[in-house]
């Protein structure tokens, strides 16, 4: 019993753990009301722990990829924005406002890549799929951004990610550790992805995650990497794309280890990191502290395609030289293997 004096946050997670599984079981005996929709293919790109684990990048991925059907939609709750209910980007002009954070980058991302999909905001997704398929043109394939834990929709296809960093077999249940619900539920996975991998694992190491996977799922586990680019300047008079050698560097992401671990790889000082939650609003003494820094250090500020998407409309940084790294998923073997697996689950006429 001295656990629970000793980490009392250690019982809030058993208390949390008890919640999720009565809830996932009351779900899984139809007890609770499950939607299913055979109008759309519906994969969900998900996880089982807090944010951290590259679902946008990973989104941007299979964008990519099913690009050539035309018809294909993301849905996300559009976490943090500052409306509520289903919103369809065509309808409006969308901002970080209206749409949040993520779904933003989708619209400006598939906007840089010349690929039209459907982009849609909404908390309730089987609410928000039965008003997609109302709609005159609507997707055949639909990506669900973080939907692995809404259990009233099933969906065709899930993907569980998990970093390889923080493995969601090693970690402990909220608050005393990152999981949303236990591990024993990625059973309901098709594939599980182990994200930002290190490019020069070993087949020893994946055989050892594979396994630890395996305790909990049968689905196949694949590994990606997320690849840096070269740095895309939004503020400011930029002579070269290449890595600056000193730095600021400003993150509003759920886990921004990677970044900071790739930097130190190549050698670029990070003069001060100005840290910040995921889905984190811009204040007025944020920018202040940026500029402070620019005249104070003379060296240029790096940060995420998620941080410039919300910088774009801070107009007092226009002489700053701010730029971003863009960061793609890379498979390190078995991709096509990946894709056998996907269309077992869609069905493309």
């Amino acid at each position: 019993m001295t656990i629970f004096f000793k980490y009392p946050l250690f019982f809030v997670s058993v208390l949390w753990d008890f919640i999720t599984r009565v809830r996932n079981f009351l779900y899984d005996k139809k007890l609770f009301r499950v939607h299913t929709f055979l109008s759309v293919q519906t994969v969900v790109v998900g996880n089982l722990t807090v944010g951290g684990t590259g679902k946008t990048p990973h989104v941007c991925y299979l964008l990519e990829r099913l690009a050539y059907l035309k018809d294909v939609g993301v849905l996300s709750r559009g976490y943090n924005r500052k409306t509520r209910g289903f919103i369809a980007l065509q309808d409006i002009q969308p901002s970080v406002e209206t749409v949040g954070d993520e779904m933003i980058q989708y619209f400006y991302w598939t906007q840089a890549q010349k690929i039209t999909p459907y982009l849609y905001v909404g908390e309730n997704r089987p609410e928000a799929i039965r008003k997609i398929l109302q709609r005159p043109y609507r997707p055949i394939i639909l990506l669900l951004d973080d939907g692995f834990q809404h259990r009233a929709l099933q969906a065709n296809l899930y993907i569980l990610l998990s970093d390889f960093h923080r493995l969601f077999t090693d970690d402990f249940l909220m608050p005393y550790g990152n999981l949303r619900e236990s591990p024993c539920q990625a059973k309901r996975a098709h594939i599980v992805l182990i994200t930002k991998t290190p490019f020069f694992i070993s087949e020893d190491k994946k055989q050892e995650i594979c396994q630890k996977v395996a305790k909990y799922t049968a689905a196949p586990v694949f590994f990606t990497a997320l690849e840096y680019g070269e740095l895309q300047p939004i503020f400011g008079d930029w002579q070269t794309t290449c890595l600056p050698k000193t730095i600021g560097l400003l993150t509003s992401i759920a886990n921004a280890e990677s970044l900071t671990s790739y930097l130190i790889e190549k050698q670029v000082n990070i003069i001060e990191h100005f840290r910040f939650p995921d889905h984190y609003y811009f204040k007025k003494q944020d920018i202040q502290n940026l500029l402070r820094f620019y005249q104070q250090n003379s060296a240029p500020i790096l940060c995420t395609f998620k941080d410039a998407v919300k910088l774009f409309s801070f107009t007092e940084l226009s002489s700053v030289p701010i730029a971003y790294i863009p960061v793609k998923v890379v498979f390190l073997g078995h991709e096509i293997k990946f894709w056998e697996t996907f269309y077992k689950y869609i069905y493309i006429k």
